[in-house]
């Protein structure tokens, strides 16, 4: 996820990520690892609206969407510029379906493709 500096902290003045180099070392990340959960992160959309579809289009294969509820909300704020939760949920599935993804209905873990490696002594 690219990194934000929080206004109310000593790193304020230090700037936000990018959302290129972001989706680069996605990308490539997605290259290298291919059975790896990536997400597409909530912050990828505040730096830019279209930044959640983009992740996934560069190699993430989970989206993360914004679900603190209102009353909570104030006591957990990494960064300034979320969606309220209903609009987000909406959101984020229409980002799932414009893509031509599906919705997955499982319990999101994956099958690896190769036996862990065992430790010998």
């Amino acid at each position: 996820m690219p990194g934000f500096a929080h206004p109310q902290t000593p790193l304020a003045a230090a700037g936000n990520g990018e959302l290129e180099k972001a989706l680069k070392i996605l990308a490539i990340t997605r290259i290298i690892t291919k059975d790896t959960n990536l997400s597409a992160t909530t912050a990828m959309s505040v730096l830019k609206s279209e930044g959640q579809r983009k992740a996934l289009l560069s190699g993430a294969n989970v989206i993360m969407p914004n679900l603190t509820p209102p009353a909570y909300r104030c006591h957990y704020q990494v960064y300034p510029g979320k969606e309220h939760p209903t609009l987000e949920m909406e959101a984020t599935k229409k980002v799932i379906l414009t893509i031509g993804r599906r919705i997955g209905r499982g319990n999101g873990h994956r099958m690896r493709s190769r036996p862990a490696l065992e430790l010998k002594e």
